[in-house]
């Protein structure tokens, strides 16, 4: 069975489980139960939180490969309300119509498995420049390429292709960060010598740290400064859009200038100024 089909399998088996642990539960001991499905909710609601905002803190709680698999607690949620719902309806009619909601509500916290099943990003080839870095396929492939970089550096051979596949990379969706991760960690682990960390990093503890990081740059807004308005025109770089590259370490050679791989472009110099501008504040290590 392909691996996401046996951790949407175990899904499956936990949701029922839960559902179970709620009729159970429900039962013996009301007021406690009530609790706990406070307790679940509170917990959807900060797991929300770190899942699209501190992706870093996430995986540093639960730093499996295959914790994408397990991003959704919603239908664990709401499979643990159901029987508590359920026996809270007074007659047949109004345990029908309670009854129904909650399968409209089960069946919309499934709507986020849909990712799992979406068209693979396609790759044409496996091409690198002369430095080494991995030039990106497609407009969906720039997680996947630089990943491929970035493992280079360290010694360990892949494929944009093989990426695609370990990261889930989607067609006009791209790389999820959770499944970056699971590309990286099932990449690295055979070399217990080094771990993957997503860190939130300033541009200057970057620099400072001088080491090799996968990092999201662009410009997500309009630009407000001249260095944004340059980035814009002369480099154009487009509003409203992220791309991911290398950060291969300051250029001894050019103080000032940071070498960038690029999967568009492959090896680049980039003005410090510029790389602070583009850069969002996340680095995937492998430490």
């Amino acid at each position: 069975m392909p691996m996401p089909l046996f951790h949407i399998a175990l899904n499956g088996l936990l949701i029922l489980l839960f559902g179970f642990l709620g009729w159970i539960s429900f039962r013996k001991e009301r007021k406690l139960t009530l609790y706990l499905l406070v307790f679940l909710l509170i917990l959807e609601g900060v797991q929300f939180y770190l899942l699209n905002r501190r992706p870093d803190l996430y995986t540093s709680i639960l730093p499996f490969s295959g914790i994408i698999f397990y991003f959704n607690l919603y239908p664990f949620v709401v499979a643990f309300a159901v029987p508590i719902l359920l026996r809270l309806g007074k007659d047949k009619m109004q345990k029908l119509r309670i009854g129904m909601l909650c399968l409209v509500m089960f069946f919309l916290s499934l709507v986020p498995y849909r990712y799992y099943f979406l068209e693979p990003a396609e790759s044409t080839r496996n091409i690198f420049d002369p430095n080494g870095v991995c030039i990106q396929s497609s407009p969906d492939t720039c997680s996947a390429a630089a990943a491929v970089t970035l493992l280079r550096v360290y010694g360990i051979e892949t494929t944009e292709a093989g990426m695609i596949r370990l990261a889930l990379t989607k067609k006009k969706k791209g790389t999820d960060r959770l499944g970056l991760y699971r590309g990286l960690k099932i990449m690295t682990a055979g070399r217990p010598d080094l771990e993957v960390n997503i860190m939130q990093t300033s541009c200057r503890e970057l620099i400072e740290r001088n080491i090799p990081a996968l990092i999201t740059v662009g410009l997500t807004r309009e630009p407000s400064t001249d260095i944004e308005i340059e980035l814009r025109d002369r480099y154009q770089w487009k509003p409203g859009s992220v791309h991911d590259v290398v950060f291969l370490g300051t250029d001894d050679d050019h103080p000032g200038q940071i070498k960038i791989g690029e999967p568009q472009f492959g090896m680049e110099t980039w003005p410090a100024p510029h790389l602070g501008a583009l850069y969002k504040g996340m680095a995937v290590y492998l430490e």
